[in-house]
């Protein structure tokens, strides 16, 4: 039976012209929280990818499980060391090549018929996310938060082929933050032009509430009270970034040059950064007021003309234009430029670019509040991966694996799983068995996800 004052976690405050606002788990909400927390469950997934693979002697950490040392590439992520599973030398067996580890890389499956060209090639079956999301929605008001970072296509929606809702049903990432809020906010898929001009009619979203938002701050304890106020300001400064976003747009004509001082434009490249920036924002807002419990961020800039945003600190392009005309020619010839398996300065810069993304990720998730005293990285797995190990030969061999916040079980976080032979030979341990794991992290007990072929079923040992 609910406790009398308890106040139902779906109950969003409302307020003029149907504006929500989300919030926070508090002590005062009924829910899965105190369960789940403790039995140390992660209560959310977040699935970030990036393509390209990475430069595996520059990836792979040194040293032992628990006495690790973090790689060049990782060493963006050493405030979280404590919060990481860093897992290595797992297969995709689903699928080789390039569409391979595009397509195949998160269901575990091969593609619906292989025997297609390779521009019709489908998914076999669900990504790992939207499966997850399947079993954890509960009452969370979105099935699952698709993002983007940039827009390869020039639309507003990417559909890169990695994530997949069933049997040859692709997921599509929403690329414009504008739009992501416009769908959080304001009814989901009314038109834009409408939708706009109901944001910039609105002064803050918080004035659209403040008469329920104060009468809900009245009725809970001093904590709850504090997280409320964390929340609100939260909040605030996230409509402001869009409103401010809103107005950069409206006034930006043509191509803006970098810096992104006088205009923004989602689309460019050159504002990755920028997008970046506000789609985790509006993922980690999702995630602490419950408007959904799973979530994508997705890279599509494989073959990207230049990293704009490193060019200042780097001294220049990272690349000889003259030798590599993208970022892609670098990915498959600037990995042994010395005889020795050196790879490029610039590749290994450029790699490093998406881990610092990642750990900008959990740098908010950590300063998130949830439930109990935790942050919303503690309460939450954090996953991060890749298409291909070395992404030269389009092998999806070794294919790297970063995990935060918490797996559950008893072995906890801080370590480095190394399932590598030593050698460039095919692991005895695959990806399936990574998201067996990722399942039984949140409760369940499915010994296979995917076809495990002739590999082990069951998780990966060693991750719970």
């Amino acid at each position: 039976m609910k406790r009398p004052n308890a106040i139902d976690r779906r109950r969003f405050l409302i307020g003029v012209g149907g504006v929500t606002l989300g919030l926070p788990m508090l002590n005062a909400f009924a829910g899965p929280c105190t369960t789940q927390a403790a039995a140390g469950q992660p209560q959310r997934y977040i699935l970030m990818h990036h393509g390209q693979g990475t430069v595996l002697n520059a990836w792979n950490p040194t040293g032992t499980e628990t006495g690790f040392v973090l790689s060049e590439i990782l060493q963006p992520l050493a405030n979280h060391k404590d919060k990481l599973l860093i897992i290595g030398g797992c297969d995709n067996i689903s699928a080789n090549g390039h569409a391979g580890g595009t397509i195949c890389g998160y269901t575990g499956v091969d593609f619906l018929d292989p025997a297609a060209p390779t521009e019709s090639l489908a998914g076999g079956g669900p990504s790992i996310d939207q499966f997850l999301a399947s079993r954890i929605q509960g009452s969370a008001a979105v099935h699952s938060l698709n993002l983007a970072i940039g827009s390869y296509g020039g639309g507003k929606y990417v559909t890169l082929g990695s994530f997949w809702r069933a049997v040859g049903d692709p997921v599509s990432s929403v690329a414009d933050p504008l739009d992501t809020y416009f769908k959080l906010f304001a009814g989901g898929d009314a038109d834009p032009k409408v939708m706009e001009a109901q944001l910039l009619r609105r002064k803050s979203v918080l004035d659209a509430v403040l008469e329920n938002f104060n009468h809900l701050r009245s009725r809970v304890g001093k904590v709850d009270r504090a997280m409320l106020d964390a929340h609100a300001q939260k909040v605030f400064e996230l409509e402001k970034k869009l409103a401010l976003l809103n107005e950069a747009k409206k006034a930006c004509t043509g191509i803006p040059s970098p810096p992104a001082s006088e205009g923004y434009d989602f689309k460019l490249h050159a504002y990755e950064v920028e997008s970046a920036d506000l789609q985790m924002d509006l993922m980690v807002y999702a995630m602490g007021c419950g408007l959904t419990r799973v979530g994508t961020l997705v890279f599509p800039y494989a073959h990207a003309p230049t990293f704009p945003w490193l060019e200042a600190q780097w001294g220049g392009p990272l690349w000889d234009v003259n030798q590599y005309d993208v970022w892609h020619s670098m990915v498959h010839s600037g990995r042994d430029i010395d005889g020795q398996g050196t790879a490029e300065p610039g590749l290994r810069r450029g790699y490093t670019h998406y881990t610092e993304m990642f750990a900008k990720l959990l740098d908010k998730l950590a300063a998130y509040p949830d439930c109990e005293g935790k942050s919303l990285l503690d309460t939450s797995l954090v996953h991060w991966s890749t298409d291909f190990g070395n992404g030269s030969g389009h092998n999806t061999q070794a294919v790297p694996v970063v995990m935060a916040g918490t797996v559950g079980g008893t072995k906890g976080m801080g370590r480095w799983l190394d399932y590598s032979s030593g050698s460039w030979q095919a692991s005895s341990h695959s990806l399936n068995e990574v998201y067996v794991a990722v399942l039984h992290a949140f409760g369940f007990d499915d010994p296979t996800f995917g076809d495990h072929k002739d590999f082990p079923t069951g998780p990966l040992p060693g991750v719970l």
